[in-house]
């Protein structure tokens, strides 16, 4: 079918915002006397885009976090998510950064600081990578598509 597009749920990253995970939401809506299936609450977590929507879920899941439905689906995929650099891995990749400055690396420490400093270029590379991928999808998802010509049988 041409010039599908498919609704998403920024739920992921709103309860982010409100600093609270799914079963928590879910445990809210119970409370507040509003009986959903977990399944269905989890699914509108997800970041694939959505087949249906629970209409009463939705209008619940808004009225708990007080948002809109604008800000609660979108007909744009969220954006992807970045890989990071483990907080050991980083704490350590500045540590060693900080005593180069200086100059006080032994050889051991030099080339642990190497070796670090690739992996951060190849995760940086990799985000590049990602982020071009997705302008281009949804800059191409945005296009209208070309009506196809019919031929004379």
């Amino acid at each position: 079918m041409n010039g599908t597009k498919y609704a998403y749920s920024a739920l992921p990253s709103l309860l982010l915002r409100k600093r609270m995970s799914v079963a928590e939401l879910y445990k809210r809506l119970e409370s507040g006397g509003q009986h959903f299936d977990r399944k269905s609450v989890y699914r509108l977590a997800s970041d694939a885009p959505l087949q249906t929507l629970n209409m009463p879920l939705v209008g619940a899941v808004c009225e708990e976090l007080q948002v809109d439905l604008q800000h609660l689906i979108s007909l744009a995929p969220p954006p992807p998510k970045m890989a990071r650099m483990e907080a050991v891995m980083q704490d350590r990749l500045d540590e060693l950064m900080g005593r180069n400055t200086e100059s006080k690396l032994t050889l051991k420490e030099r080339r642990e600081l190497d070796r670090l400093v690739e992996e951060a270029e190849r995760l940086s590379l990799d985000n590049a990578r990602l982020l071009a991928g997705h302008g281009r999808k949804s800059k191409t998802a945005a296009l209208p598509r070309p009506a196809r010509s019919r031929r004379p049988a």
